[in-house]
C-alpha cells in the first residue's frame, strides 16, 4: 500500500506504522501520535525521492536470499514498481536506529 491521498489508505499505513513501533520499539502509540506522523512523513518521502529520481531501477535494492523463489534465477532481484518495499525498508531502520531500541 502507498499513499494515495485517501483517508483510507493513509489510514492503514499509519495502523501499520504503529504496529511496528509497538513491536519494534514496545511503544504504544495512537495513528496521530507525533512520533508515528514523523515515521508516515519518512515512508511518504522516501516513495516521493525515489520516484523523482531518473533511472532508478523499480527493484528491491538487494536481493534477499532468505526469500528466494525458486522460480527466479538468483540474480534477479524482485519487482518493486512503487517502490513500497524500499520505503518500509526505510522506516525499519528508522526504528531500529531509534535510542529505545539501541539501547533498551
Amino acid at each position: 500500500v502507498v499513499p494515495d491521498g485517501t483517508p483510507e489508505t493513509e489510514g492503514k499505513i499509519r495502523r501499520a506504522i504503529v504496529h511496528l513501533h509497538r513491536q519494534i520499539l514496545g511503544q504504544s502509540r495512537t495513528a496521530d501520535h507525533p512520533e508515528v506522523d514523523r515515521t508516515y512523513k519518512l515512508f511518504a518521502a522516501i516513495l516521493d525521492d525515489a520516484k523523482a529520481k531518473k533511472g532508478i531501477g523499480k527493484e528491491e535494492s538487494y536481493f534477499c536470499g532468505a526469500r528466494k523463489d525458486p522460480n527466479v534465477d538468483k540474480d534477479q532481484r524482485r519487482a518493486d514498481p512503487t517502490y513500497a518495499v524500499r520505503a518500509w525498508r526505510g522506516v525499519v531502520t528508522y526504528l531500529l536506529r531509534q535510542e529505545d531500541f539501541l539501547y533498551e
